[in-house]
């Protein structure tokens, strides 16, 4: 019965409009991180394919 009880609080916690802004913000915060990381690897790609060109 605990365990069930432990779903519904979940549940109700996630079902708040606090906690959907809090993982919206937190998926932006990772799109963003994964936006960094893709420009980072794109410049070292364009980086190196200039050297290899020199």
């Amino acid at each position: 019965m605990a365990f069930f009880n432990n779903i519904k609080n979940i549940r109700d916690k996630l079902s708040t409009d606090e906690s959907i802004k809090d993982i919206n913000d937190k998926i932006n915060e990772y799109d963003s991180l994964k936006n960094i990381k893709n420009n980072i690897n794109k410049s070292i790609d364009e980086h190196a394919i200039d050297e290899i060109e020199k």
